[in-house]
């Protein structure tokens, strides 16, 4: 079994902030997110599926790792192959010959992967437990699941149908790969959704789709929101002040504020403050500034 990891998107819900940061590569309590996704992979061949703008930084980060780098050949959010098409370039690509763990670039999770076993013929999708269906509701995918199987998927539904949220781990054996070149190449819209190719596996093609639940830590970075919180969860505090940022006199609340930042005399509240920023005598809340940006007296 290999793993390939998803890292081809833009992460276009955080600019300015991806800008000029792979969404994989931005930091969450002073790590990349990629390397609290590392720490967790238990196969040993991996490759890491981007676009050509974030490749050279992945291969920087990668340098002295056993990892991979594969590029396909987008610079733009228009130009992406998507999710589906993420996977299938990898597999012609490497001509990959043996089952595959697929990897969201942008999770985070303390769960063991350890349990998927290698030759195992179903197509599975790990399922977190979120416990409440109030935080599903317009945000995550949701699944039903009897004996064991999913058998109703759900894109971001208003009326959830369990506590089971996509998790973006997936386990495709050899022989869902002419499944996965024959979704990519149809007339299917949503070539960016995972979970849409495995709605229509299951409906289409009949391929039962496993159900392995888990619990523990899970967060989805996908919006500022999401990614102060992650911060937070894993700084144990309400905020994550880079090191190498300085804030005097000034009042910072529930925000993210990255490397070399100088922020005096302002109020701060619910923001991310990309690398470089400089703001004084200000009050902002509730943005992402991007980075290299000056903000003097705003009020």
């Amino acid at each position: 079994m290999i793993t390939v990891i998803l890292a081809g998107g833009f992460g276009t819900r955080l600019a300015p902030l991806t800008e000029h940061h792979a969404k994989a590569l931005l930091p969450v309590a002073d790590r990349p997110i990629i390397d609290w996704i590392i720490e967790r992979i238990p196969s040993s061949k991996v490759f890491l599926s981007t676009n050509e703008k974030f490749a050279p930084d992945f291969e920087k980060w990668a340098k002295d790792r056993p990892i991979e780098i594969i590029s396909e050949k987008a610079t733009s959010n228009e130009e992406k192959l998507g999710a589906v098409g993420g996977i299938l370039y990898v597999i012609q690509n490497k001509k990959i010959t043996e089952p595959i763990l697929l990897v969201s670039g942008d999770n985070i999770f303390d769960f063991s992967l350890k349990d998927i076993a290698e030759n195992e013929q179903n197509i599975i999708n790990l399922l977190y437990d979120i416990k409440d269906t109030e935080k599903i509701k317009g945000k995550y995918g949701n699944a039903r699941v009897e004996n064991g199987f999913i058998t109703e998927f759900l894109e971001k539904p208003q009326n959830p149908v369990s506590s089971f949220v996509s998790a973006g781990i997936y386990y495709l054996p050899v022989s869902s790969f002419a499944y996965i070149k024959e979704f990519y190449e149809s007339d299917y819209s949503d070539k960016d959704n995972i979970g849409s190719l495995l709605k229509w596996m299951n409906k289409e093609k009949n391929q039962k789709i496993k159900a392995v639940i888990k619990q523990g830590l899970w967060l989805d970075i996908g919006s500022r929101e999401s990614y102060i919180q992650a911060n937070q969860v894993l700084c144990k505090q309400d905020l994550f002040v880079s090191p190498s940022a300085k804030v005097l006199n000034s009042s910072v609340k529930n925000s993210v504020i990255l490397k070399n930042c100088h922020i005096k005399n302002s109020e701060i509240e619910g923001c991310v403050i990309d690398e470089d920023c400089l703001i004084e005598n200000s009050q902002i809340k509730d943005k992402i500034v991007g980075k290299g940006e000056r903000i003097i007296n705003r009020k």
